[in-house]
């Protein structure tokens, strides 16, 4: 037993094999642990990987997750980061991972004081140019 009792789980399962998302007992099995234990669960998106060449299964546990459980962090934004983020086909370098766990605190509530500067997660983006192959100085939003 944990002590302190936590009071939240955090969940994801892109990369791994799992039956969340094809059994809906095991799903179903998973969901009513989380509740039965009196945890606040929280889903956390798939974030994308380097190539950007992501297979449907890698999402498949994204919406179900999202919508079933108490709180959904949203990573999509990852699909558009700059290739020098990646320190390999799943890992990022920061600032990627605090821009993620800036999110998370946001999730869960927490004021960030007034002098405190979150992460600019446009400034990570790819230009367009990079993403379609066209002359343009944009960032994608």
């Amino acid at each position: 037993k944990f002590r302190p009792k936590p009071s939240h789980i955090l969940l994801n399962a892109a990369a791994w094999q799992n039956k969340f998302a094809t059994d809906r007992q095991v799903h179903q099995d998973l969901l009513d642990s989380i509740r039965d234990a009196g945890l606040v669960g929280i889903y956390k998106t798939a974030s994308y990987a380097y190539p950007q060449d992501m297979t449907p299964e890698r999402f498949a546990n994204d919406h179900p997750f999202c919508s079933e459980m108490d709180m959904c962090l949203n990573v999509s934004w990852t699909e558009w980061l700059d290739d020098d983020l990646f320190c390999d086909n799943q890992h990022f370098h920061e600032p990627v991972y605090r821009g993620m766990n800036e999110d998370l605190l946001k999730l869960l509530g927490y004021q960030f004081p007034s002098y405190y500067d979150s992460i600019d997660k446009q400034s990570m983006h790819r230009t367009r140019e990079v993403i379609e192959g066209k002359p343009e100085n944009k960032t994608v939003v």
